[in-house]
């Protein structure tokens, strides 16, 4: 599976898969954050089986 994400520091729009991911948390504010298995930081925007690209 797939996630489109949003680097916490960065901001840099990325795609990880499952294995990157260590744990998944709530933040103040309700949104979903994302924490890689190499320290990174993530806000989630969508699995990626959401995304319907046009072609």
């Amino acid at each position: 599976m797939e996630y489109q994400v949003i680097h916490k520091e960065t901001n840099k729009l990325l795609t990880i898969t499952h294995e990157d991911i260590n744990d998944m948390d709530y933040d103040d504010t309700g949104r979903i954050v994302v924490y890689g298995v190499t320290g990174e930081v993530y806000y989630l925007l969508a699995d990626r089986d959401m995304i319907r690209e046009e072609i």
